[in-house]
């Protein structure tokens, strides 16, 4: 019987169990260890500019995994696409390789691809066996899968991951296809749903369950109907979402380079799929990315080749319907698998990709294989009758095709360099179309992306001698110098790319970013406000102009562009902090703390937003919950001067003098010269009593550089209540009558008045301050060093009625007017000096 008749009769039997296990497992292990060997290269390569940002380092619910981000993955599309169960594949990488939230090792997301590619070519070589009925077939074929160098992108590349998943779960629906008979109907109607289901969680393919129902009737020609209008619904629900992911392509912008002419549609649809076949075929040259292919007549060479080798396949698939069914089927599989694919490059500006390829490829590989086999049986059927004849002749495939997939593993080892990081990704596509405009395009964006600025303008400026009016290339001038700091020359190049693509937006957005640079705020602010009008959900236009109306006094509108950008991104981290600090400074401490509380919980590790946290429970007199804000801040970053510092602020209001000062000896550890630190320090040893210390204490700080403006008079206090301390006399002070008066001076005075009880001094004295008021930039630093001063003295001086006016005198001049008119309204009901003074003082500050 002729090799075809006796194929035919095969496939008209049942697809009962296979006899033996051995030579399938066999088979399944090889393609296993090829896949492995395929992608070896691969496993140390890092993340590639653009989509591996966008889906997996980048995305925040990827990069903080938790049990309610993953669910959150589940319920929102990514980007244009909704493709879950890859991201949560990601998130699980993340969750494995790093703590959340920080930087993250892309091995185990290339180690994840390896895997899931080996898994695909096991079960390659089961599908294929299943419809050869031969295990070494089915053993080529997986051999064919594993190898093909076009399988390199989705394996090498962390956002292949995909493809990658969406052809494991439609080969697990064709092996369904495939056995549907040997499975119990109501478990092959859930998993085969089950599957397909996640096989679109993953990538559209719609056309899947089409080639199901082929393998189905080619495996079982009797009719099911049950069957089939399951493969009809699977069908429909793939349309349903295939439009659904276009209306959303459309709604994100992704479709820039759709084109509403059929005409064009129709010769880009042509053209591509002869690529697609001829890349198959001779896959020497190719490239991680392809130009997109403009417009072309009808007349145009590779339009005739495309036709005359779509032509050759319709013809193939005709005439060899009965002859060869396998290799119909290889062939159409082929055509109904790469179609969505086809659709896709017309709606998106691109010509080919590799990775479209990845699970299309497996009909042609499948039909490659019975072609040979055909031919092969041919060869051998004329004198070779015997069983030994037979068995030779069924090993003949493996001679070609074994050769086959060792020189596609050759020329896809050669390739794997190219997917080691973003720089070797770029220089591969300008080795592979060194004329084109946009792969040099390509090549700066990838030095800008490795922070190469200097690189990046050197290939764009070249590029642009060759096309001086592609606006591509002047906008990637424009960014390089923008790096640079050459904010003028950034704003030439930037204004030349609008020239000719004026409604670019990236280009906008770097070009209003200059002009904020340069300080042209209200024209940067314009353009910004342009740019959200045309590009309503472009966070970062938001997060900009959010830092220009920072330096505006209208809250109001900040408040608004921030809450803009967290209904674009709830999870946006910095507008959310910058929504609480200004929350903070206008004096909404609860929202504040909501804000902050809401960045803390995603991520423990976040010092600012715990920093900013402990200072607003401090704000709302919460102090040992500030504290314990502080203290978990510390258990991340144990050398935290600021909290430090503030915890410090915190015990000495606590009276815990003897840990305030352990964290501020902590925080002035290798920066004695912070007058911050110094003078806090002097508040707590004044409060101790433990005056001897104050004068070294600042003895080291006056040899430093950049002195706040009193640091000699604080040094000045130190040690007049040194000296006091020893029963010494205080040290000389500027006379009394020098032309330009020092309120902190002139407050030692006043404080060495009342503790030395010369009132009739102090009289004199304190006039000198009753009118001055403590300036903005050193009334912090004061208040420590003056007022502790004064509330150590002795608690019958301070309640004097000298020192009542002293402590109403020195809370004006602190800008405290409502404690002062206490102080005041106590004073004013005598008839002595102090009253009448009192009522002086009271009659200013009501003025």
């Amino acid at each position: 019987m002729p090799s075809t008749k006796r194929q035919a009769a095969a496939l008209a039997e049942p697809a009962g169990p296979l006899r033996r296990r051995a030579p399938l497992l066999a088979g399944m292990l090889v393609a296993i260890v090829v896949a492995v060997i395929f992608g070896g290269r691969t496993i140390d390569a890092g993340f590639i500019m653009g989509d591996d940002q966008r889906f997996a380092t980048d995305h925040y619910l990827v990069n903080h995994p938790s049990l309610e981000h993953a669910w959150t993955l589940l319920t929102i599309p990514h980007g244009d696409l909704y493709q879950p169960i890859p991201m949560l594949s990601f998130q699980a990488n993340y969750a494995l390789a790093a703590p959340s939230g920080t930087l993250v090792s892309p091995r185990g997301f290339h180690l994840t691809n390896v895997l899931l590619h080996a898994a695909n070519a096991a079960l390659v070589v089961l599908l294929a066996s299943l419809l050869f009925r031969r295990y070494l077939l089915g053993a080529l074929a997986g051999l064919l899968f594993a190898t093909h160098p076009m399988a390199m992108e989705c394996v090498a590349w962390v956002s292949g991951r995909m493809i990658l998943l969406a052809t494991l779960f439609a080969l697990i629906t064709l092996l369904l296809a495939t056995r549907r008979p040997r499975v119990p109907a109501g478990g092959w109607l859930a998993s085969i749903v089950l599957a397909w289901i996640a096989s679109l969680a993953s990538k559209v393919l719609p056309t899947v369950p089409v080639v199901a129902c082929l393998f189905d009737r080619t495996s079982h020609p009797e009719r099911n109907r049950r069957a089939n209008w399951t493969y009809v619904a699977l069908f429909v629900i793939g349309v349903v979402s295939a439009i659904a992911m276009s209306v959303l392509t459309q709604s994100e912008g992704f479709a820039g380079g759709v084109t509403t002419d059929f005409g064009a549609g129709a010769r880009k649809l042509l053209v591509a799929g002869g690529a697609y076949v001829e890349q198959y075929v001779w896959p020497a040259n190719l490239s991680p990315w392809t130009p997109p292919l403009e417009d072309i007549a009808w007349s145009d060479p590779r339009i005739l080749r495309s036709a005359l080798e779509l032509a050759a396949l319709l013809t193939l698939i005709a005439v060899l319907r009965k002859r060869a069914p396998l290799v119909t089927l290889g062939l159409t599989s082929f055509l109904l698998l790469l179609a969505p694919f086809l659709l896709a490059s017309i709606a998106r500006r691109l010509f080919v990709a590799d990775r479209y390829m990845y699970f299309p490829m497996i009909g042609l590989h499948i039909a490659l294989i019975a072609a040979i086999d055909a031919v092969a049986s041919k060869l051998s059927s004329g004198g070779r009758t015997g069983a030994g004849g037979h068995a030779s002749a069924s090993r003949l495939p493996m001679i070609p095709v074994v050769a086959i997939a060792g020189s596609w593993l050759a020329v896809a080892v050669n390739l794997a360099p190219a997917w080691k990081d973003t720089i070797a990704y770029a220089r591969r596509i300008v080795a592979c179309y060194p004329d084109h405009p946009d792969a040099q395009n390509e090549l700066a964006r990838a030095y800008l992306f490795t922070h190469l600025p200097a690189d990046a303008l050197e290939v764009a400026e070249r590029a642009e001698k060759r096309w001086p009016d592609n606006p591509r290339l002047a906008a990637q001038v424009g960014e390089a110098r923008m790096r640079m700091l050459d904010h003028a020359g950034a704003l030439a190049a930037f204004d030349r790319a609008l020239e000719s693509a004026p409604d670019h937006t990236r280009t906008r957005y770097l070009r209003a970013l200059t002009l904020q640079e340069l300080g042209a705020f209200a024209e940067a602010k314009a353009a910004l406000t342009g740019l959200i009008q045309d590009q309503p959900e472009f966070l970062p236009a938001y997060t900009a102009l959010s830092k220009l109306e920072m330096n505006e006094s209208n809250p109001a509108e900040l408040r608004k562009t921030l809450e803009k950008a967290l209904a674009i991104n709830p999870y946006h981290r910095d507008s959310r902090f910058d929504l609480a600090l200004l929350d903070y400074n206008t004096g909404r401490l609860k929202e504040a703390e909501k804000g902050l509380r809401i960045i803390v919980e995603r991520d423990p590790g976040d010092i600012p937003a715990l920093l900013n946290l402990g200072a607003v429970l401090a704000q709302q007199g919460r102090t040992v919950d500030a504290l314990k804000c502080y203290d978990q801040l510390l258990a991340i970053s144990p050398s935290d001067r600021t909290a430090r510092l503030n915890r410090g602020d915190l015990l000495f209001r606590l009276g815990r003098l003897a840990d305030a000062e352990q964290d501020l000896r902590v925080a002035m550890k290798g920066r004695p010269c912070d007058p911050d630190a110094t003078t806090r320090m002097h508040q707590i040893l004044v409060s101790m009593k433990r005056w001897r210390e104050l004068d070294s204490l600042w003895n080291t700080i006056n040899g430093c550089d950049a002195l706040p403006p009193d640091a000699p008079c604080f040094s000045l206090w130190a040690r007049a209540m040194s000296a006091l301390d020893l029963n010494e006399p205080p040290p000389t002070m500027p006379g009394k009558n020098a032309d330009s008066s020092d309120p902190c001076v002139d407050w030692l005075r006043v404080y060495l008045d009342l503790r030395q009880d010369h009132i009739a001094d102090l009289a004199i004295d304190i006039r000198r301050v009753s009118s001055e008021v403590a300036s903005i930039q050193t009334i912090e630093y004061q208040r420590r060093v003056i007022f502790s001063a004064f509330e150590s003295l002795p608690v019958n001086t301070r309640n004097s009625r000298p020192g009542l006016y002293v402590a109403a005198v020195l809370f004006r001049y602190f800008r405290d007017p409502g404690a002062a008119t206490q102080f005041l309204d106590a004073l004013r009901t005598g008839d002595d000096e102090w009253a009448s003074q009192a009522k002086e003082l009271l009659a200013v500050i009501q003025q």
